[in-house]
């Protein structure tokens, strides 16, 4: 599941279920006998599922649905007991098949989240028997289980069964290791479409405005990978995947859209082919599946899900408006295309066995999405953006509450925690610098190996490391468990003062974890880093497996810089005279990516408290006239932290300034309108450039022509002229409109949301609202929130922006807390826990403890809440640390000024 390309808020909360309830109708157990102990995370060993025969009636405009499931179980020994998950069913008959023999049951639900106890009035005997329920459930789990979308009049059921939500909308053993056959029935009204899994097997037309769809067989799958899609849909058949590299039958492709969208899928089915068709070229395997289906969902929690042959996307990554999508939609689209197609390997062909392995299927398809894109779009320069994602994730992982990338999975909160950067882009980047020690193709091989010793069934991490090993003349095992089992990111600190002897200056290396200032963190931590020095006389590369060692470097080389290529997963630092002569000498010989990385390293001593605010800004220049866009980008941070936090306020317009001057040149460079020998990368600068000047250094220039644009495009007072601004700029414009207009254009904008379907169009209205600034309109736009108006993966669109900008932040926050109650009541526990992260542009620490105090009573019922809470308030703490540090040295570089 893609969970890292939007970062919507979506406010929810966990409504606790009576223990032993769920809602259930039939006959009842009693509480857990003495010694009987609730299982909390894995089930219990000895009972197994071997096949699921699913019936279910799904009519999206009730309220509820119903079912029917006989779940073919196999069981080591004789058991009275079965534990499996149900969660919120209300189960009206239920009972166990043996040969002949019909055992009478009771099903209890235990846990608020779906432990279910069944119990049997005599015990079933060891082997094979079946477990028979019906019941029903209604659709109210927002964006989870089976759940019911409205939009534009009409009414849709879809799934969204990753993690642990399949519970919610069949019984069954809701577990990745039991891969298991479905067969799905659904009987759904005459005159509306149904997709699923596998293709449809038969349909036959009811007599009660009710058709009833058996679709073919799954292959065996875990519950999580289960899904179907009901409604009055739109179906487009997209270009048929030929055969090619070994697959002899075309793959059937279809795009799937809510009522009037299917137009909008051309562009994604179009280029689908090649993607599947790269992946079967690297991994030697042919699409798994009969057949491909790529669903836009109106409303849903994730980017999008990897479902067996049932792909689904968000509405603004699969609906693409022609010429009008942005460069950012369209490069977005591919990423997340190439991700979830990957994981038919990689999750789906081979599953893992439990959560812990999670990394196994997103980091996987993290790192295999960005190098089939990379190989397809060549101009998005994938290789950039993927060490900038890696660096996000770094700041995760310098906390001293991050976890590793293979973390144990001891509770439900713990499954929600996994899906996090750390597991997607630092578990991409690990892949990645294995992937360079060992060579690109003696890497493939071990891939290949993996895939074909455990198709169609469940591995872990150890079987992956024995393929890499297997195929590999170096050990990869030990050095790679150093990254995956361990947290944090290294710190390697190099010195060069030694003199030169017989042509080979020897540099001295150690290594650390890398804290930022005010960090409680343990820093002794080593790890098997495979690293190369790129320096005057070349690359020297080694494995660094103790806390210090020594390298060679032929030429006696005055500078060096131990990342080559951004090749690593780790930092570096060095004295300040070595650091300059890196940026007045070696920074020009280094390639791109040792660029970047450089880049991100002099930030993270900065943030160390080891460099200073005037060496920091020394470099500054350079970067900002850089054709790179991730280094052109990269003093934003930074300055964005020293002009909110850092900088005394009576020399917050001063820095402001300095921060205008320094972008001004590039930004008179690339203009507002873009041209046709602009590259992709040319395009996405301008849009972060002219935001720069507009919402962080306050240009009064800038800011005058966008609002005056963001009128134009919406027609206030005028007709809309959609043409006067580029479609990458339009929402920076709008939101500065609002920003510079009154409560008459405020209603103006959000008049134009209620007639609009379109997804691209409605997250631009929103993200505008919600960059208001004035307490009265700050207010109101907190207060859509709550509107009905908005779909629940459209509440972040408001809120984002209100708890990001320091003019606003304290509002939102006064607004959240009070409305608490009122978010709990609409929207569920699944996306409610990581809002502790909403807070982390905070930096103070009375904040720090304001928010520990709001949210500790309460975090327990929420999904993911204690670890997220815990991020957020170090976060917080960490940011009011540094900026105590470094205002004095603000207020010496800009108080003479």
């Amino acid at each position: 599941m893609n969970v890292r390309i939007l970062a919507a808020l979506v406010v929810s909360s966990l409504l606790l279920l009576p223990a032993a309830c769920g809602g259930s109708k039939g006959p009842r157990a009693s509480a857990p006998t003495e010694g009987q102990q609730v299982p909390t995370g894995r089930l219990p060993d000895g009972t197994r599922p071997t096949r699921y025969r699913l019936s279910l009636t799904v009519v999206p405009e009730d309220d509820r649905f119903s079912g029917k499931a006989a779940i073919a179980v196999e069981l080591d020994e004789p058991s009275a007991t079965i534990w499996m998950h149900g969660q919120d069913l209300d189960v009206t008959s239920i009972y166990a098949s043996h040969a002949t023999a019909r055992i009478p049951a009771s099903w209890t639900q235990l846990t608020a989240d779906g432990v279910v106890r069944v119990d049997f009035q005599e015990p079933l005997p060891a082997g094979n028997s079946t477990l028979h329920v019906e019941y029903s459930a209604g659709f109210d789990s927002p964006l989870r289980g089976l759940y019911r979308v409205k939009a534009a009049g009409n009414a849709y059921a879809f799934t969204q069964f990753e993690s642990i939500s399949a519970r919610l909308a069949f019984p069954c053993f809701d577990e990745p290791r039991f891969k298991t056959p479905f067969e799905l029935t659904l009987t759904i009204p005459a005159v509306q479409f149904a997709a699923a899994n596998t293709p449809v097997e038969r349909t036959i037309d009811l007599a009660n405005g009710l058709q009833r769809i058996s679709f073919m067989p799954t292959p065996p799958l875990p519950t999580y990978l289960v899904a179907w899609a009901v409604g009055p849909l739109d179906v487009v058949i997209g270009p048929t995947i030929g055969p090619h590299a070994g697959r002899a039958v075309p793959i059937p492709l279809r795009g799937i859209a809510a009522t009037g969208q299917g137009a909008r899928l051309p562009h994604a089915l179009g280029r689908t082919g090649k993607f599947v068709e790269a992946l079967e070229d690297y991994f030697g395997i042919p699409y798994p599946y009969p057949k491909l289906d790529l669903v836009a969902v109106p409303d849903f929690a994730a980017g999008a899900m990897e479902n067996v042959g049932l792909i689904t996307f968000r509405e603004w990554l699969l609906l693409l408006d022609g010429e009008r999508a942005t460069e950012g939609q369209r490069r977005a689209f591919a990423y997340v295309l190439a991700h979830e197609l990957a994981h038919q390997w990689f999750g789906n062909l081979v599953t893992m066995p439990w959560w812990d392995d999670i990394w196994l299927n997103e980091g996987f398809a993290t790192w295999m999405g960005n190098k089939v894109t990379r190989e397809l779009h060549p101009e998005y320069r994938v290789e950039l953006g993927e060490l900038v994602s890696a660096q996000r994730a770094m700041r995760l992982d310098s906390l001293g509450s991050a976890r590793s990338i293979r973390q144990p999975i001891e509770t439900n909160h713990d499954i929600k925690n996994a899906f996090d950067s750390i597991t997607y882009e630092k578990g991409g980047a690990v892949l990645a610098m294995f992937e360079h020690w060992m060579g690109p193709e003696t890497f493939r091989e071990g891939i290949r190996l993996y895939l074909r010793r455990h198709e169609g069934g469940t591995a872990t991490s150890a079987d992956l490391l024995d393929a890499l090993d297997d195929v590999s003349e170096r050990e990869v095992t030990r050095p790679f468990l150093s990254f995956l089992n361990q947290p944090g990111v290294p710190l390697v600190t190099g010195a060069s003062d030694a003199p030169c002897d017989a042509g080979l200056r020897a540099l001295q290396l150690s290594q650390e974890r890398y804290l930022p200032i005010g960090s409680s963190g343990d820093t002794d931590r080593i790890w098997n880093i495979p690293l190369c020095v790129r320096h005057g006389g070349g690359t020297t590369c080694a494995l660094m497996s103790g806390s210090k060692g020594t390298i060679e470097l032929p030429g006696c080389p005055s500078w060096w810089m131990p990342n080559a290529d951004g090749a690593g997963y780790f930092r570096f630092s060095m004295s300040a005279a070595e650091w300059k002569r890196l940026r007045t000498q070696g920074f020009k010989h280094l390639s791109d990516r040792g660029r970047i990385a450089v880049a991100d390293s002099v930030e993270a001593s900065f943030d160390r408290g080891v460099m200073d605010i005037e060496a920091l800004f020394a470099w500054f220049p350079d970067w900002v006239a850089s054709p790179l866009r991730q280094l052109a980008t990269a003093p934003m941070r930074p300055l964005r932290f020293v002009i909110n936090e850092a900088s005394p306020a009576a020399l917050r317009g001063t820095v402001m300034s300095y921060g205008a001057q320094l972008y001004l040149k590039r930004y008179r460079q690339l203009g507002w309108r873009s041209r046709s020998a602009d590259s992709s990368d040319t395009k996405l600068l301008r849009e972060a450039v002219i935001r720069f000047m507009v919402m962080e250094v306050r240009n009064q220039s800038a800011r005058k022509r966008a609002a005056r644009l963001g009128r134009a495009y919406v027609g206030y007072r005028s007709k809309p002229n959609r043409a006067a601004v580029d479609a990458q700029l339009a929402g920076l414009v709008l939101a500065t409109a609002v920003q510079e207009g009154d409560e008459a254009f405020f209603d103006h904008v959000l008049g134009l949301l209620e007639p609009s379907s379109d997804a691209t169009g409605r997250s631009r209205i929103l993200s505008a609202l919600g960059s208001a600034e004035t307490p009265k309109l700050s207010a109101r736009a907190l207060d859509l929130a709550l509107d009905p108006r908005l779909r629940i993966n459209e509440i972040g669109r408001v809120l984002r922006p209100q708890f990001n900008n320091p003019r606003t932040r304290a509002r939102a926050w006064n607004w959240f807390t009070e409305n608490f109650d009122a978010l709990a009541s609409r929207f569920g526990s699944g996306q409610l826990g990581a809002s502790p992260w909403r807070t982390a542009s905070f930096c103070t620490k009375e904040a720090a403890a304001e928010v520990e105090r709001f949210f500790s009573p309460r975090v327990a019922e929420l999904s993911g809440g204690p670890r997220n809470l815990a991020g957020a308030v170090e976060a917080i703490s960490l940011c009011a640390e540094k900026a105590s540090v470094h205002m004095p040295g603000v207020e010496r570089a800009f108080g003479s000024r």
